[in-house]
């Protein structure tokens, strides 16, 4: 949890600041709807309809890049998930006694990060992908028991840490081409009335 917390209320924002130059307490503030939502579904995918109204309308982000990068960000995004499976996989061995060097942590790291794409749509899935990184971190699964218990509510928290990140992912994207987003908004505007030109205006317009 401490982690989790560390993660979401510095280095994120931090991240966000350093790229877009606005306040993130406000960005985050935006994110509310999406971070009940993200609770209560325990999945960033499930979510992903709040995030859009969250991103779009309360943080001004342009849809053509919030529906572009933010499904791809849920998918591969989720550093709160490899983060909870790393640090748990750590917390067991120092329970267990087992002593591990600087391979076994970068092996516990990298098993994180790649297991952690596995848990598409499946609430508490997390339990099973952390038996393939205790297994990588050489350390058996017989106490893997001791995380039951608060897996149901650290599953919530480590999904809200990804939509959270996944949100500042579209905003450091939107930034990097919000001007020329601008430009080529601006180039349209001289395209002739025509069937397209109506129909993109109905797409702008609904935006």
């Amino acid at each position: 949890m401490t982690g989790l917390a560390i993660h979401s209320l510095i280095v994120l924002p931090l991240i966000y600041y350093s790229f877009v130059r606005k306040n993130p307490l406000v960005f985050a503030k935006n994110l509310l709807h999406a971070f009940v939502t993200a609770f209560g579904t325990s999945d960033s995918v499930a979510t992903l309809p709040v995030t859009f109204m969250c991103l779009e309308q309360n943080n001004k982000l342009d849809r053509r890049v919030t529906r572009f990068v933010a499904p791809i960000a849920s998918a591969f995004n989720l550093d709160g998930t490899a983060l909870y499976a790393a640090i748990g996989t750590i917390f067991i061995a120092n329970l267990s006694g087992i002593e591990l060097d600087f391979a076994h942590y970068l092996a516990i790291c990298v098993a994180a990060a790649l297991t952690s794409f596995a848990n598409r749509g499946i609430p508490n899935a997390g339990v099973i992908t952390m038996i393939l990184v205790l297994k990588a971190g050489g350390i058996g699964p017989s106490h893997i028991g001791l995380l039951l218990a608060v897996d149901w509510i650290m599953n919530r928290c480590r999904t809200c840490v990804n939509v959270f990140s996944q949100s500042i992912a579209v905003a450091i994207v939107h930034h990097s081409v919000e001007m020329e987003l601008k430009r080529n908004q601006n180039a349209l505007e001289h395209w002739p009335v025509d069937e397209l030109t109506l129909e993109r205006k109905k797409y702008t317009s609904n935006r």
